[in-house]
């Protein structure tokens, strides 16, 4: 249910197939995800991955496959030569930038005039065929250029993007990767990829990865037509956009070789909607609840038969939880037919000034010393 390398690649394309054209055309269906047995994706650790084309929802495994990991840096700060003319700083004609990447220590020996798409580099900086790559990890670098970055003026950064204006071309970058094909062990849950670990492919196999995408010494520009404008408005940047997209097609674009080769563990996956939970613990809790809710009611119940069969309930009730029937019994005119009175604006009869409440400090002598206290009287 994975991919990995095949020991004898001539073998999978007959002598009829018809050249290149056909044997890179299951890449090709890869990188444009209208291939029936694999497809690319993402771990969650962003290593690109090759998988099998289509899944069961309710399966989890774990296994081995072939993946690319790629970083990339913008070089064009260190490579874009400017020479003092007149005043000014001349960085080129206007249909090439001036470009030299080696006086700044960045092995890569390409120029505006003749390279503007992307190759493996050799050890001294040179451009080379995918199946030529010294090393795993190996560098691949680019010279991009795009009209989407010219918010800047002539012969300026645009920002800190590593976009520089220059000519009538738009917008150039150099862009230099660092590339590793890996051997990686993942698992598959709910469909998520999980990354588990990871080690560098032999040199054999890397070579014969990266065979199906960097076919041609002159470079090729399908990656950066395909990231042509990120990092303007999100968060991402130019060169993250870059290195995943680098990874996702030099990871397909070499399918034609893969053969699936067996799960290293698989089992079924029961999908369950929300939390799992405890039933017992849940049992009791709810009959604890029933319980209560019993005891409640049952009490209530009691409370209202025992209430009715007591006379004057209601008018003891209002000293306890009406405020206005316990000032009227304290302070106000008592009218012994209101006494019975249920509703407490009715207890209130005619009152006189003298009836009035003072609210407030009044004099008090404690102990034949003068003094005050904050009290309700009469009058």
């Amino acid at each position: 249910m994975n991919g990995t390398i095949g020991q004898y690649t001539c073998g999978l394309i007959s002598g009829g197939s018809g050249g290149s054209g056909r044997t890179l055309a299951e890449g090709v269906r890869v990188v444009s995800n209208s291939s029936s047995l694999h497809r690319v994706v993402y771990a969650d650790d962003q290593t690109a991955i090759l998988v099998p084309n289509t899944l069961p929802g309710n399966i989890t495994y774990t296994a081995q496959t072939m993946g690319v990991k790629s970083q990339c840096v913008s070089v064009t700060r260190q490579c874009a030569v400017g020479t003092q003319s007149g005043g000014l700083i001349d960085y080129g004609p206007d249909a090439a930038l001036n470009i030299n990447c080696t006086k700044s220590g960045v092995k890569f020996n390409a120029t505006a005039q003749d390279q503007t798409a992307l190759c493996a580099l050799d050890t001294q900086g040179n451009c080379i065929y995918g199946w030529n790559i010294p090393s795993n990890p190996f560098t691949a670098g680019d010279i991009v250029t795009s009209n989407a970055y010219l918010n800047a003026s002539e012969d300026t950064y645009n920002g800190n993007t590593g976009w520089f204006v220059h000519g009538n071309n738009g917008a150039w970058n150099v862009v230099y990767c660092n590339v590793t094909a890996l051997q990686v062990t993942y698992t598959y849950a709910s469909s998520r990829f999980l990354f588990r670990s990871s080690t560098p492919a032999s040199l054999f196999a890397a070579q014969r990865m990266m065979s199906g995408g960097l076919v041609n010494i002159a470079g090729n520009t399908v990656i950066s037509a395909a990231v042509d404008g990120a990092g303007l408005q999100t968060s991402t940047t130019y060169e993250q956009a870059y290195a995943l997209e680098l990874s996702r097609q030099m990871l397909a674009r070499g399918a034609y070789i893969y053969e699936p080769v067996d799960v290293e563990q698989i089992a079924s996956e029961n999908l369950v909607n929300g939390s799992d939970l405890q039933v017992i613990p849940l049992v009791l809790f709810i009959a604890a609840l029933i319980v209560f809710a019993c005891q409640t009611i049952y009490i209530s119940i009691r409370v209202i038969l025992a209430a009715q069969g007591v006379q004057y309930v209601r008018l003891a009730a209002l000293y306890l939880s009406s405020p206005v029937a316990t000032v009227q019994s304290l302070y106000g005119h008592q009218d012994p037919l209101k006494t019975w009175e249920t509703d407490s604006m009715e207890r209130f009869g005619p009152e006189t000034e003298a009836d009035r409440l003072r609210i407030g400090p009044t004099p008090l002598s404690i102990n034949g010393q003068p003094g005050s206290a904050f009290v309700v009287t009469k009058g």
